[in-house]
């Protein structure tokens, strides 16, 4: 592919071959059996130093900035035959950008090294069928405050079928908005994949959870109006 024209030469040459190889060869066969860009392959990528570009130099990123950081996924997608992969590496870049603004020192020891080395991979639980002020989803905490009884239906999840990992948006008792960190394999925790009829490499899925008992550790984040 020429791609001078669009400017994406430089990006080509550190992930071009890993592009062709083994992301476009394969898109046909993803879309027609809805199986999403795994996180195999997405470490693949890391291990080139995608996400490197958009990390603070603490972690050992370039801190080029949003701008270019978006040019950069301009530039994945002008590569890419599947279009759900600039979208997918967005979300993942987005998740870890969260956890480090929260920067919450336990958080980052037990999480970052490994979502920035693509080995695990995070989403972002939020869209209901209502407005950010009345959501479904609620966070109870228990009597002694050590932990929170949480029941959610995030009905669209993008990269959610492949995440390990999600940041939980819910109405609390105690503030407007609450966000948990979540596991897939939390008990009571269920995703379910979505059946989509574009972008099916994203792996949109739905997140339920039910009477799932959170230590109060896991609450990053509680907003009033």
């Amino acid at each position: 592919m020429n791609v001078d024209w669009q400017g994406a030469g430089d990006i080509q040459a550190i992930f071009g071959t890993l592009i062709d190889k083994e992301l476009n060869c394969t898109v046909e066969e993803r879309d027609r059996l809805s199986i999403p860009i795994s996180n195999a392959l997405i470490e693949k990528f890391a291990r080139l130093g995608l996400y490197k570009y958009n990390l603070p130099a603490v972690w050992g990123g370039q801190e080029v900035g949003y701008a270019q950081w978006g040019r950069v996924l301009e530039k994945l997608g002008y590569l890419s035959t599947d279009l759900s992969f600039p979208f997918l590496i967005s979300v993942r870049m987005s998740f870890i950008s969260f956890l480090i603004a929260v920067g919450r020192e336990d958080v980052n020891n037990e999480y970052l090294v490994h979502l920035i080395e693509g080995k695990t991979g995070g989403a972002f639980a939020y869209t209901e069928d209502a407005d950010a002020f009345s959501f479904v989803s609620r966070a109870v905490p228990a009597a002694d405050g050590k932990t929170y009884t949480v029941n959610a239906v995030k009905k669209i999840v993008t990269g959610g079928e492949t995440a390990n990992y999600f940041l939980l948006f819910v109405h609390g008792d105690t503030a407007d908005m609450q966000v948990f960190l979540v596991h897939a394999d939390d008990p009571g925790v269920v995703v379910t994949p979505s059946v989509m009829h574009g972008c099916r490499s994203t792996g949109i899925a739905c997140l339920t959870l039910t009477d799932v008992r959170l230590d109060k550790h896991r609450l990053l984040l509680a907003t009033e109006a």
